[in-house]
C-alpha cells in the first residue's frame, strides 16, 4: 500500500514542511484505506458467540507499519515529527467514541456488559493502543499499567527507542501520559498528549479532546514516548 500527493510546488528544500495543507493531508493520507481493512484477525462470524472474547470482544490485526510512506517524503522531512503529528491527526479521527471496555472498535455486543451498557467504544488504554497500532502497526499492551510501565511480552513486542518521559520534562504530541488514581497509589488512566494545554482521551463517556489541567496535571506520574 503506498500514496503520493506531492507537489513540486508545495516543497521546499527543508522538505515537507509542517502545518503545510500537504502536510496536514499527509498525515491522514491512508486513513480511509486502513479503515476499510478488518479490524481484528478473529472470523466476524466468532465475534458474538466464542466465550473467550464475549467480555472485551476480539483482539485486534496487526496493521501495517508506515514505512512505505515515509520512504516517499521529500529529503529534509522531519520524520520524527510526522509521526508525533499523525498520532493526534488518527486520535482526533474517533472524537465522541463511547468509553467501552473493548479492544477494537467495531464490536458491538448488544447483551449489557456489567455496567449495563451495550454497543461501540474503547476505555482509555484500549484507545492509546488502537491509535498507536492503527497508525504505526505498533502493538503495544491495551493494560493501562503495562503500557505504563513499557513491560514487553511476546505479542507486544516495545517499539524501538521507546522511553520513559518524567513529569517534569518537556512533554511531545503523541506522548502517553499515565495518571495516578486520587490515593495517588496506582495508574488507572493514560491520556495522549497534544500540546501544553490540550490532550485527548477517552474518558466521562466518550473521546475527546480535553483541557490538560486539572487532576490531569495534579494526578500525573509520567510519560512514554514512542517516537523520539
Amino acid at each position: 500500500m503506498t500514496f503520493s500527493f506531492f507537489s513540486c510546488n508545495s516543497i521546499g528544500a527543508k522538505g515537507l514542511e509542517p502545518n503545510t495543507p500537504e502536510y496536514q493531508t499527509s498525515l491522514l493520507q491512508d486513513f480511509a484505506a486502513r479503515s476499510a481493512m478488518s479490524q481484528t484477525d478473529t472470523p466476524a462470524d466468532m465475534w458474538y458467540v466464542d466465550p473467550a472474547i464475549q467480555v472485551w470482544g476480539p483482539l485486534p490485526r496487526k496493521y501495517p507499519d508506515v514505512n512505505d510512506i515515509v520512504a516517499k517524503f521529500p529529503k529534509g522531512t522531519d520524520i520524527s515529527r510526522w509521526k508525533r503529528d499523525r498520532v493526534v491527526a488518527i486520535a482526533k479521527q474517533y472524537i465522541n467514541l463511547p468509553y467501552m471496555h473493548h479492544h477494537i472498535p467495531a464490536w458491538n455486543p448488544q447483551v449489557p456488559d456489567k455496567e449495563g451498557l451495550t454497543g461501540v467504544g474503547l476505555d482509555c488504554s484500549n484507545f492509546t493502543a488502537w491509535v498507536y497500532n492503527f497508525g504505526f502497526g505498533a502493538m503495544i499492551s491495551s493494560d493501562v499499567v503495562k503500557q505504563s510501565q513499557m513491560i514487553a511480552t511476546r505479542n507486544f513486542p516495545l517499539p524501538a527507542g521507546i522511553k520513559r518521559i518524567s513529569a517534569d520534562e518537556k512533554f511531545l504530541p503523541g506522548d502517553l501520559l499515565f495518571i495516578y488514581n486520587a490515593e495517588g497509589t496506582d495508574i488507572v488512566h493514560v491520556v495522549i498528549y497534544i500540546d501544553k494545554d490540550h490532550i485527548i482521551d477517552s474518558t466521562k463517556g466518550h473521546v475527546d479532546v480535553r483541557a490538560f489541567t486539572g487532576w490531569y496535571k495534579t494526578r500525573l506520574s509520567h510519560g512514554v514516548r514512542i517516537f523520539n
